[in-house]
């Protein structure tokens, strides 16, 4: 059983449908880096799960992350959300002063009660960055049994996403100023 559902597995196709979280040109981009579930599936309390890695690009010192809020979607016929990286007491998110220095971590708060849709919302006083080289957040899911070889998993960004930005140069002057 766990050699042929590696073999479907090997041919299933994970897709990210997911557009700018800011409308902006220079702004914030979400992305799913994905492909071949061959390199996302992991095993995890001895069952083989989807490992979906969650990025946000465009953070810099000009531009800090203050506050967010989005939905990624998914097809609850096809996955079951089982845990995050955050759940498992990992954040990539830590807020830094107009200097730079490390002030505390900071967590995304995420509702993933609604099958098919987990919510995600970040607020901080202080700018925050991500860990180098480090997701935003990790979440895993079961793929379920209708899943056939050749299929697509797709994640979509749900509407009505926004964040704010606040420069290191704004917290350092004591401007709360954030830029949607």
């Amino acid at each position: 059983m766990k050699k042929a559902l590696a073999a479907i597995l090997a041919c299933i196709l994970l897709l990210a449908a997911v557009p700018a979280v800011a409308a902006a040109e220079d702004g914030y981009e979400l992305e799913i880096k994905g492909g071949n579930t061959c390199d996302n599936v992991t095993e995890m309390d001895g069952e083989n799960v989807l490992k979906v890695d969650v990025w946000l690009n465009g953070i810099t010192d000009e531009r800090l992350l203050a506050s967010a809020s989005f939905s990624l979607e998914y097809d609850s016929d096809q996955l079951t959300y089982v845990t995050s990286s955050q759940a498992q007491g990992v954040s990539s998110l830590y807020a830094v002063d107009g200097n730079g220095k490390t002030v505390s971590g900071v967590s995304l708060v995420m509702n993933a009660s609604e099958a098919g849709a987990i919510l995600f919302a970040m607020a901080t006083s202080y700018g925050c960055r991500i860990k180098d080289n480090v997701p935003l957040i990790s979440l895993y899911f079961r793929i379920k049994d209708t899943v056939a070889g050749g299929d697509e998993i797709a994640f979509t960004l749900g509407a009505k996403a926004t964040a704010e930005s606040i420069s290191m140069q704004d917290m350092k002057n004591g401007v709360g100023k954030t830029t949607k």
